[in-house]
């Protein structure tokens, strides 16, 4: 993520957060006005618990949208806001966040 975003010359606005409690993001890019969350995933079969730190998120930030890049080769639309999108397509939808 930070070589494509350096190789664009997009700012380098990438952060890693997670909360005394445990509660985490692995990446949050800050775009001025919006903080947007992004989850990795090892595993190939998208489940449920893919998606619980972004209700932690909602509740601190109120923001609703968000990713999820991970192993499997199906994107996908949730009903909640956030994306799934595997490995190998990230860095074609990069630029739409």
């Amino acid at each position: 993520m930070v070589k494509e975003r350096y190789n664009n010359n997009d700012p380098l606005d990438l952060y890693f957060w997670r909360d005394s409690t445990g509660n985490e993001m692995d990446v949050v890019i800050d775009n001025g006005l919006t903080l947007y969350p992004i989850e990795i995933k090892a595993g190939k079969t998208i489940t449920s618990d893919y998606f619980k730190n972004f209700q932690f998120w909602k509740k601190i930030t109120g923001f609703e949208s968000g990713t999820v890049i991970y192993a499997g080769h199906e994107g996908q639309k949730r009903s909640n806001g956030i994306q799934v999108i595997s490995w190998k397509d990230f860095n074609l939808s990069l630029t739409n966040m």
